[in-house]
């Protein structure tokens, strides 16, 4: 796929998925909007918006909401681009929200993904109605040089003749990460090559782009954003293994930011809590978007 210098605002592709039964009157609720995070994909969150979806309806029945499962820039099927900012993913969630003609929806985002739909509501504050951010904060972070490790393994297994099939890529992921759950999930940006090709293994994305955004510090930057806020209902979700939101000044920054925010955390789960913990994770969203607060 061509990548483009600079872009505006890119038409991203997505999933939709619904709990609407035909035949029976129900009342819509407001869509949602589900943003991945860093190397992932629109279907990473499916687990987690269809227990969301069953968890409503468990709630009461006769409600359907509609939730979109976005690819954010140069991830799944949607568009490349080597520029790769907030500022530019934040104007592709306006142009999905505003294109498919979405009220005012629930705008849900895991890690790089939480800080654009921040981003998004920060800019334009009538966009959305709620907003739930898992696993990231309105703060700038130190570059993570972890990622950047894991690029240069893809890339290093896409290179490499001899690794053919995704069990030895694993073997030579597992070098530089134990931990099954994140090794599989790197797997993913995985695929066969072709003749065409001539490779083994091919990356569905494109790494030297994610490196430089990477390395640039755009995936852990947070731009100032002076006495900015959004006063619509938020959620911030986490891992309670995990090393975001526990500094007083990431607490500190939410409050000055979303002032009507609330802060939780699922037991046992680290920063892919939303793929290690769906259910909890879930169940917190429908809990928030249940009370008054949400």
């Amino acid at each position: 796929m061509k990548r483009m210098l600079s872009s505006g605002a890119l038409k991203l592709t997505f999933n939709k998925i619904t709990n609407k039964c035909h035949g029976k009157i129900q009342s819509a609720q407001s869509p949602m909007v589900i943003l991945h995070g860093l190397f992932g994909n629109a279907n990473n969150n499916r687990s987690m918006a269809n227990d969301i979806l069953a968890l409503e309806n468990e709630r009461q029945p006769s409600m359907y909401r509609d939730i979109y499962l976005v690819n954010m820039r140069n991830h799944g099927t949607s568009p490349r681009c080597l520029s790769m900012t907030y500022e530019d993913m934040s104007l592709d969630v306006i142009k999905f929200v505003t294109g498919h003609g979405l009220i005012q929806p629930v705008l849900l985002g895991h890690s790089m993904g939480g800080k654009a739909a921040m981003e998004t509501v920060l800019k334009q504050p009538s966009l959305a109605s709620k907003m739930v951010v898992i696993e990231n904060a309105p703060v700038a972070q130190p570059i993570n040089t972890k990622f950047i490790e894991y690029i240069g393994m893809l890339e290093s297994i896409c290179a490499d003749p001899g690794v053919q099939t995704l069990t030895q890529a694993r073997e030579k992921l597992q070098s530089i990460e134990r931990d099954p759950m994140v090794s599989g999930f790197l797997l993913t940006m995985l695929q066969r090559g072709t003749s065409a090709t001539g490779k083994g293994l091919v990356s569905r994305l494109p790494l030297d782009t994610l490196k430089d955004a990477l390395e640039a510090g755009s995936i852990s930057a947070w731009a100032d954003h002076g006495h900015l806020q959004y006063s619509g209902p938020c959620l911030f979700l986490k891992g309670s293994r995990s090393r975001y939101l526990q500094e007083d000044r990431d607490l500190a920054a939410i409050q000055r930011h979303f002032p009507r925010s609330a802060v939780e955390a699922i037991a046992g789960a680290g920063h892919f809590v939303n793929a290690e913990r769906p259910r909890e994770c879930a169940a917190a969203v429908t809990r928030f978007l249940a009370s008054r607060r949400g």
